[in-house]
This record gives structure tokens, sequence and C-alpha cells, in this order.
């Protein structure tokens, strides 16, 4: 499902529909798929930080 909507996604930012002609609705949503994307890579940024540590505490045991 994840990745129907990001293929979805991918189309739309490179089609943005001409047909509306409503710019401001495409700027919104971008901003809004932006923010989505920055906050997902902060937590997989977090995610990765805290394995690392936990691995290092393994190793380090």
């Amino acid at each position: 499902m994840d990745e129907t909507t990001n293929v979805k996604s991918t189309v739309f930012l490179i089609h943005p529909g001409r047909k509306w002609g409503e710019k401001n609705k495409f700027l919104y949503l971008n901003k809004k798929l932006k923010k989505a994307l920055i906050q997902r890579f902060f937590q997989l940024f977090k995610l990765l930080n805290y394995l690392t540590k936990e691995a290092s505490h393994w190793t380090n045991n």
C-alpha cells in the first residue's frame, strides 16, 4: 500500500495537473509532501542512531 501511494505521489509531482489551474493547491500539497518526507527522514535518522548505539552497546559488552 505504501509503495502504490509513493508511485502515485511521484507521478503527481512529475505531471502537475494543469486541468484545475490551481497552482496554490499544488504548492500546498507539495509543501505537505515535503514536510512529511522530512519528518519521515528524521524518524529514520533517529532510528538508525538508536540502532547504532544499541549495536555499539552489544559490541562493548
